[in-house]
């Protein structure tokens, strides 16, 4: 692993240290977790970031070309199966997170 040094303003340092906090983890995990889904995102629809990953030889992530990848995974019931490609369906919350949605939420 390398070290990355990101500087941010102060309202994001807090936010991203509270986030971190809520999800249970550090900031550097949530940090490439959110990174790492954005990415992946745009390079199943962007020949640029789809050729910089194979020039990598980063595989795209399987959960890409879902409408529910990205921060929605860290509360669905179906991550672990759905990280390693062994899950097609869509997004369920687990019982846990369901709580905390909004009102008619949609993700």
């Amino acid at each position: 692993m390398k070290r990355l040094v990101l500087t941010v303003p102060d309202e994001m340092a807090s936010l991203m240290k509270r986030y971190a906090d809520y999800k249970d983890n550090t900031i550097s995990n949530v940090c490439i977790e959110l990174i790492k889904a954005n990415i992946h995102k745009q390079a199943y629809v962007c020949i640029v970031l789809d050729s910089i990953l194979k020039d990598l030889n980063i595989p795209i992530d399987k959960r890409a070309y879902k409408h529910c990848y990205g921060y929605a995974c860290a509360s669905c019931k179906h991550i672990d199966k759905c990280r390693v490609g062994l899950f097609d369906g869509s997004y369920e919350v687990r019982e846990d997170c369901a709580k905390n949605l909004k009102p008619g939420a949609v993700i």
